[in-house]
């Protein structure tokens, strides 16, 4: 028993003996031979560094180096924060310098906690930019020789991979994922990602990010206006959500609530592995209590990212990322070389891990930096916000916005100056200011790359720059030393110049392989082009609705972790572009009017009156009510007091008169009329536009009188309406309105209308005829929607007499612009952002816009290519190639926009506001059956049984002698009532002109001060929006008298002068020099459509037919309008 117990022990001290002697071959082979291996072969060649200790490397002198740094810098550090300096950003400590073992460190320019780590980096050794040195067992052969950068950034060999600690010490966020495989394994999965970040894929991810980004924009407008219209916000925890969620839903088909715990232990995860080095033996396997927390997180995150991919299997998705990653790990299952291993859910959560890591918090930092650089250096900001206004004209930006803010090859030589151009924008120029926003991301991504490191490994021996690296030996880039090395980069290295980029990467250094933030050769960041999308649509999106600068409380502290992020965070104060334009600037005009006697209720900061407005409509709507029930039961003749022109003097709690008729306009003038306490002339605001709206006769005359430039259309006309009107004759001002009415308007002169007259009459003959077989089909009398019939043919008649086609070629265009014209007349103009929110109407108008555009283009193309005579198209096409020589005019107005913008206002008007006229014409002399017979008497006098033609629509004029007509019983020969024909020569145009007095096809004129104005001893300060509401003036008893709200044409005998007291109270073609060029056209097509309708026909209003006046862009016919039409015996 003793010799067996003698054996056990024997053999057992054996097995112990061999396990520890095993343990410390084992210890001895993996810290000390293999290292002195690779570290000799490289010492052999030249390459120096300090001896290493057996467990910990060089870990020791690093961190003694790094306390004397900071030891010597606190004296700096405390100095900075009771004097502030300007922001250093040599954070990495560029200085390679020799320095031995116990050199002292320079003194530093300001204190910065990362600082030192790059100066115990390079302090480590004695000489020379390329060094070897060790973190455990873990050895780095670190360069910052470029020439050796260079060589490695080129080598596409599989043999240069990712060094297998990423996947061990890393392990628990990156895995076997793309960014720490090799081999197949990892040419596998760069083959099935890579592809859904080519730019093709991400420009379709373009409209998911603004979406994203305007959300929290609107949640930063929120705050500002809450906090009096500055708020201080900590930016970078908000960017990081948005850039999750941006990830989420452009990748992930989620979004960041969904996966909002994922993001949120991702980021626990990641700070928790930033404590400490990488390479320790055994300390990833230490039961600590860091590392209890990883092991938790990790094993949670697998599970949460495990239950969104089973969710997404039980679900129908489209075709994105996270589908792609699920097809590969199939196809990778079937792959019997790539190592067993790694299973499917690994595969997948290991890829979706690192993907929801790197796509979210390296942009996302790289946002914040960028914004902390714009804000502490104002031209900058100036610059970038420029570009974005100019090259986004107020849209929310997409893909091809995005490329136009390209950089370009033509340096960048701005001045800012107090000089403001009619935009607002400083005089830039934009010849060369495209480059502005990338060359801003890409200094930024040099000063603070989002990883700090460029890591390999070789995975056989390899040669650089006659090198011979050994296999197993890690290779270590500093990206922040290289990118801010004076050597590579200039004498400002270290400073914020964003015009180094103006030529582009390649002229922006000495060599572009020193330009590396998205990493470098075949192994560089497969989502560049998706960041570099992000980072364009959050910046642009912030820039074109903020101002900010550093708050106070701002500490630059670049925190060095797994990657370079804000160490106090990013306090920005958002002094909002919102509070100048919505608050400050309308408070400046309007109390400069108040100063002059005009009054006007205060508005709320965003909406302005809008609420106010809002609440009067609703009041007088519900007071209507029991009117609009009476007249349903009981009807009453047509009321056609629709503006509610009684200009009283209310009160906030006056109670409206009661309503002659229900009209659901009225409660529009109503709310118009009752915001003020007195007073036909005021201030009142829609959103950040002021308006001072008058009906004061003396000061419309004064600015119907008035022709000077600094008289012009208001900027929200080409904002707010630039999908209708955009930079067109009717919404442009200076000298480039001046070239489109010198092209446009001799088009419209008489003699050009004249030639015209023949084509009306075709087109309006062809739906004569049409009505003729429908009556005949109906046993002689058809109920009609004259509207809808009358609108097609204006638009045929404006397509064959200025564009050379007819309606049915341009029908897509007419129906789309009647569409677009709906979809914007809802809503008020002016609420903050309204414009940019991507709701179902916005988008249709978007939609809309760009297909309208393409049509046009696509007329004009087909024109090109054709031989056709000289009409308006073609006039318009001369004067865009005139406009492009002209240097004084805006470059952000191109040709085809010039083309585009002008043919679909002139499509809008010119047939649009003709044919709605021509409805209520025609429902007037329906609802009138004496003032029908006179016109019709007129129009078979003149016509003679004969289509009418330039002489004839001649003699249907104003005549200066009263008519007095007397309407009887007794018929001519012809059936005609016995009247006088002498004296009849006005009725036509006299019922035209009456209509277009009671329904004028728009309902205000609009101007605004370009310059400081005076009217009636009243100054208008430069800004200030001049509105007057057309119908109320033309509906007003003292210019009109007491049958003002009545249809009495006998009131034009005289013509326009001796029609009211004033002719400058009749405006419905506009006044003054802006009165609308077309206007001979307009009359002449409504007496062509009218007399032919009149001769063939008779007609009354149909039961169907319910007055209800819609106020728009136009206003027209709420219901339609339906006749009953006969024929003429």
């Amino acid at each position: 028993m003793e010799a067996d117990l003698t054996t056990m022990m024997k053999l057992i001290f054996s097995l112990v003996s061999g396990g520890i002697l095993a343990f410390f071959a084992y210890i001895y082979t993996v810290f000390f031979a293999k290292p002195r291996r690779l570290t000799s072969r490289l010492q052999t060649q030249g390459i120096k560094g300090p001896s290493p200790s057996l467990l910990l490397g060089n870990i020791p002198e690093i961190r003694r180096i790094q306390l004397q740094v900071q030891t010597e810098s606190s004296a700096a550090k405390t100095s900075q924060m009771e004097n502030p300096l300007p922001i250093d950003h040599n954070w990495p400590s560029t200085k390679l310098h020799v320095y031995n073992e116990k050199a002292n460190c320079t003194a530093l320019q300001g204190y910065c906690p990362c600082t030192n780590f790059f100066d115990a980096l390079i302090m480590l050794i004695g000489a020379g930019p390329t060094f070897v040195y060790s973190t455990g067992k873990i050895q780095h052969l670190c360069t910052v020789d470029i020439d050796m950068v260079k060589e490695i950034s080129l080598c596409t060999s599989l043999s240069l991979g990712k060094p297998s600690y990423l996947s061990k010490d890393r392990g628990p966020l990156l895995g076997q994922s793309i960014f720490s495989t090799n081999g197949l394994i990892w040419s596998h999965q760069r083959k099935i990602i890579a592809p859904e970040f080519y730019m093709d894929k991400v420009k379709c991810m373009v409209s998911l990010m603004v979406d994203s980004t305007t959300t929290m924009v609107r949640s930063w407008e929120s705050r500002i206006e809450g906090d009096g219209g500055m708020a201080e916000i900590n930016i970078d925890l908000e960017i990081r959500n948005l850039s999750a969620d941006i990830i989420s839903r452009a990748c992930f088909g989620s979004n960041y609530t969904k996966g909002e715990e994922i993001f949120l232990k991702l980021r626990n995860l990641q700070d928790a592995m930033s404590r400490g080095f990488i390479g320790i033996p055994g300390s990833r396997y230490i039961p600590n209590k860091n590392n209890r927390e990883i092991w938790k997180m990790e094993k949670e995150i697998n599970s949460m990212i495990l239950r969104v991919v089973k969710e997404r299997a039980a679900a129908n998705y489209e075709k994105d990322l996270l589908q792609v990653i699920l097809e590969g790990a199939k196809s990778y299952g079937d792959q019997e070389s790539f190592p067993s291993d790694v299973s499917l859910d690994r595969f997948i959560v290991d890829n979706c891990k690192a993907i929801y890591f790197a796509g979210h918090e390296t942009t996302s930092i790289t946002a914040s930096w960028c914004l902390m650089l714009l804000a502490a250096n104002q031209e900058w900001q100036d610059r970038a916000r420029a570009e974005v206004l100019e090259i986004c004209k107020g849209n929310l930006p997409d893909a091809d916005m995005l490329r136009n803010m390209k950089t370009v090859s033509v340096p960048c030589n701005i001045q800012r100056n107090s000089s403001k151009s009619q935009s607002g924008i400083s005089n830039l120029d934009f010849s060369t200011i495209y480059a502005q926003l990338t060359m801003v991301i890409q200094e930024t991504m040099r000063l603070y790359p989002p990883v700090v490191f460029v890591i390999r490994t070789a995975l056989q021996d390899l040669k650089f720059k006659g090198i011979t690296i050994p296999k197993g030996m890690n290779i270590q880039i500093p990206i922040p030393i290289v990118q801010q090395n004076p050597g590579l980069w200039g004498p400002d290295a270290h400073q914020f110049n964003p015009r180094r980029f103006a030529k582009g990467i390649i002229g922006s250094s000495t060599s572009p392989q020193a330009y590396m933030p998205f990493g470098m050769g075949a192994r560089i960041c497969a989502g560049q082009h998706f960041a570099m999308a992000e980072l364009k649509v959050i910046v642009s999106l912030i820039l074109s609705k903020f101002s900010f600068s550093l708050s106070p409380a701002y500490h630059h502290s670049p925190r060095f972790g797994l990657v370079v992020q804000p160490g106090n965070g990013g306090i920005l104060a958002f002094f909002a572009y919102i509070y100048t334009v919505f608050f400050a600037k309308p408070r400046r005009l309007t109390s400069r009017l108040q100063t002059q006697g005009i009054k006007g209720p205060s508005p709320s900061l965003l909406l302005g009156n809008i609420p106010e407005i809002r609440r009067i409509q609703l009041q007088v709507q519900t007071e209507s009510s029991a009117a609009k029930t009476s007249q349903m039961e009981n009807p009453l003749p047509i009321d056609h007091n629709w503006p509610s022109t009684k200009l009283h003097v209310y009160n906030e709690k006056a109670n409206c008169t009661a309503l002659q008729g229900y009209c659901p306009c009225t409660n529009f003038f109503d709310a118009l009329i009752m915001l003020i306490g007195a007073g036909p002339t005021f201030v009142y605001s829609t959103g950040k536009i002021q308006h001072l709206c008058t009906v004061d006769i003396d000061m419309v005359k004064e600015i119907s009188l008035c022709t000077s430039l600094s008289l012009g259309k208001p900027s929200y006309l080409s904002k707010d309406r630039g999908p209708l009107l955009g930079q067109s004759i009717f919404s442009t001002n200076g000298l480039i309105w001046s070239h489109q009415r010198k092209i446009i308007a001799p088009e419209f002169y008489m003699d050009k209308v004249k030639c015209m007259v023949s084509l009306m009459v075709d087109s309006t003959t062809t739906m004569v005829r049409s009505w003729e077989s429908r009556i005949e089909g109906d046993g002689g009398m058809a109920e009609i929607n004259i509207d809808l019939e009358i609108r097609n043919l204006s638009a045929d008649i404006i397509s064959r007499a200025c564009f050379g086609s007819n309606y049915t070629k341009g029908e897509e265009i007419f129906l789309k612009l009647r569409n677009l014209q709906d979809a914007m007349s809802r809503g008020f103009i002016g609420i903050p952002g309204s414009r940019y929110i991507p709701n179902k109407n916005n988008r249709e108008i978007w939609k809309m816009e760009k297909e309208i555009n393409s049509m046009i283009l696509r007329v004009v193309k087909e024109r090109a290519a054709a031989n056709y005579e000289k009409d308006l198209l073609q006039v318009i096409l001369e004067g865009a190639k005139s406009y492009g020589d002209q240097e004084s005019f805006p470059s952000d107005v191109s040709l085809d926009r010039f083309i585009v913008d002008n043919c679909k206002a002139i499509y809008f008007a010119g047939h649009e506001t003709t044919a709605i006229t021509a409805s209520w014409c025609l429902m007037l002399l329906a609802a009138n059956q004496e003032w029908q017979d006179r016109a019709r008497a007129e129009v078979l006098e003149i016509c003679k049984g004969n289509l009418p033609d330039a002489d004839m629509l001649r003699n249907m004029k104003t005549v200066s002698v009263p008519c007095n007509i007397q309407r009887n019983s007794s018929k001519s020969q012809s059936g005609i009532s016995n009247l006088d024909f002498s004296t009849i020569y006005a009725q036509l145009t006299m019922v035209i002109q009456e209509t277009m007095r009671l329904y004028p096809p728009v309902v205000f004129v609009i101007r605004t001060a370009l310059q400081d104005l005076k009217f009636k001893g009243i100054t208008i300060p430069k800004g200030m929006n001049i509105q007057i509401p057309i119908p109320i003036v033309q509906q007003n008893p003292g210019l009109w008298g007491p049958d003002a709200h009545q249809f009495n044409p006998r009131r034009f005998a005289k013509g326009i002068i001796g029609s009211s007291t004033s002719p400058q109270a009749y405006m419905p073609f506009g006044m003054g020099a802006r009165i609308c060029a077309g206007q001979h056209f307009a009359m002449a097509e409504l007496k062509v459509i009218v007399s032919l309708i009149l001769s063939k026909f008779s007609f009354s209003l149909s039961p169907a037919y319910h007055h209800s006046p819609r106020f728009g862009l136009v206003v027209q016919p709420g219901n339609g309008v339906s006749l009953h039409i006969r024929r003429v015996t």
